[in-house]
């Protein structure tokens, strides 16, 4: 059993410390599965509260029911353009193959156009906006325009203030809503603008260490799986393929059914430690595909055990493998059932 409790009061409270702090409209993004988090559980908590969401791409867009949904990935395909037309998605315009695609088909879609300041991803380059923008502006509906930060989660950082004076000098006379800011640059900035869009904050997860000093955030997952045997094993004995531990004494271990299949980090092997019976518990031996071997002690058959959540901290977890928290809330598995509570 491995189950992902969402927590939806901590989503909540998550939400409105972003208001306050920000005093402006949040754009929460869901891409990815909001987070790894399940986009269709974290949409109907956080619905009623907002006026635009931001998914990926036109299958995230798909599954959810909403008035204005920005789709951040640009679509340039005949029948993609044609179906988020059709069910009347934003999407996001930063290419000329895509205007010749919007007038073959003779439509006039809701779009976004995104900027590219610096991040060097997609958008169309700050200096062929105003060219960009006049070219389209009379075949397309242009509901807004955003730029994307490339620092902002960085201490040390003289390149968001560089991005955002690019941005203000191409779309500061334009009578569309703006958007720039994501979690980092929220936390930090006020650039805030019409929107900021909020990801990894909304799940409660900081970006970097320094900018919990910024707002207090509470994790709205604690990923949980069971112990599924006990045993002991004797001192000389190893744990798991390649016979990376040896026990340096008599123990007793247990064997929890999360391995990397569900997203637990084979460099995490006899690394990383796992919460259960208000105690930490190291992970013993190389991770399996579908089991971990833990520290056992007064555990038994059937008690849960937390890999992160109230108690372990994603970003703790990320710094330890030299990851971003990005990359392991994404890499949870489908065999993780979602539970709202």
């Amino acid at each position: 059993m491995i189950i992902a409790q969402i927590n939806s009061k901590h989503l909540i409270y998550n939400f409105e410390q972003f208001k306050q702090k920000t005093k402006t409209e949040i754009i929460p993004v869901l891409k990815s599965n909001a987070y790894g988090h399940g986009i269709n559980e974290i949409f109907q908590i956080i619905k009623d509260k907002v006026k635009k969401i931001a998914v990926f791409d036109l299958e995230e867009a798909l599954k959810l029911k909403f008035k204005d949904i920005l789709i951040l990935k640009p679509i340039y395909k005949e029948d993609e353009i044609y179906l988020a037309y059709k069910n009347d998605f934003i999407f996001n315009l930063c290419s000329h193959r895509q205007i010749e695609v919007i007038k073959k088909l003779r439509i006039k879609p809701r779009v976004e156009i995104e900027i590219d300041t610096g991040m060097n991803r997609t958008g169309i380059w700050y200096e062929e906006f105003e060219k960009f923008y006049n070219n389209v502006k009379n075949f397309v509906k242009i509901e807004g325009v955003y730029s994307h930060f490339a620092n902002a989660d960085n201490e040390i950082d003289d390149f968001s203030q560089v991005q955002y004076e690019k941005f203000i000098k191409v779309v500061n006379n334009l009578n569309v809503k703006k958007h720039i800011s994501n979690t980092s640059a929220a936390l930090r900035y006020n650039y805030y603008l019409d929107f900021v869009r909020i990801g990894l904050g909304l799940y409660g997860v900081y970006p970097s260490e320094f900018l919990k000093r910024f707002l207090d955030l509470k994790p709205v997952m604690t990923l949980k799986c069971d112990v599924i045997q006990v045993k002991f094993v004797k001192k000389g004995e190893s744990i798991g393929y390649s016979r990376t531990f040896k026990a340096d004494k008599n123990m007793k271990i247990a064997i929890i059914s999360f391995g990397y299949a569900d997203g637990f980090p084979i460099e995490g092997s006899n690394l990383l430690y796992v919460f259960a019976k208000n105690k930490f518990r190291k992970v013993l031996g190389r991770i399996s595909m579908d089991s971990s071997v833990i520290e056992g002690d007064d555990l038994q058959e059937g008690d849960l055990v937390e890999i992160f959540g109230e108690n372990i901290n994603v970003l703790d977890i990320a710094k330890k493998l030299n990851k971003i928290p990005y990359v392991i809330l994404t890499s949870i598995g489908n065999r993780v059932k979602r539970i709202v509570v």
